[in-house]
């Protein structure tokens, strides 16, 4: 890693998550830690999200993905970690029933989660965002100026809704 990632715990702080970290539900907040304890024996690493309306799932769901590429921002290659080429590109995939309800449900409300946390910048231009990851390994940058996917971040890492089935493979 370029610095030492941060813990669950430490991720759903102010410095992360911006003002979120004030507003995280007891419940939402277990689950998360729960789900990413690092035992490889967890077995807790399955996280089936159908409870009822208002429960926090979308919330929870950006939690995770907000973690996650903070993790894989973070490293110093991740092709060679996983043992890929260097022009592999790494995907979150948000899908739903249709793409307006996954847009609508998923990929709307991360935006939001990244808009409103400072751990998160936005670059205009994938040039932009090379650039500055090299330069301030305190934040994770990223941008939308791309066009296959809708989010673009450091170390090649993306986040798509695909728009059949097909392209989920």
């Amino acid at each position: 890693y370029k610095r030492k990632p941060p813990t669950p715990a430490e991720f759903l702080t102010a410095k992360y998550i911006g003002d979120s970290a004030e507003t995280i539900w007891p419940h939402i907040k277990e689950v998360f830690l729960r789900f990413m304890d690092n035992d490889p024996l967890n077995p807790k690493r399955n996280l089936a999200l159908s409870p009822s309306i208002g429960w926090g799932k979308s919330f929870l769901s950006n939690l995770v993905m907000g973690y996650l590429t903070v993790l894989f921002g973070l490293m110093w290659a991740p092709y060679r970690t996983f043992g890929h080429s260097k022009m592999t590109v790494y995907a979150i995939g948000m899908s739903g029933s249709t793409i307006s309800k996954a847009n609508e449900l998923l990929l709307e409300p991360f935006q939001q989660f990244i808009e409103g946390s400072p751990y998160f910048e936005k670059c205009a231009r994938r040039d932009d965002l090379l650039r500055a990851s090299e330069e301030d390994p305190d934040h994770i940058y990223y941008t939308t100026a791309t066009r296959s996917s809708a989010f673009q971040f450091t170390n090649n890492l993306t986040v798509k809704i695909p728009t059949t089935p097909t392209k989920l493979l």
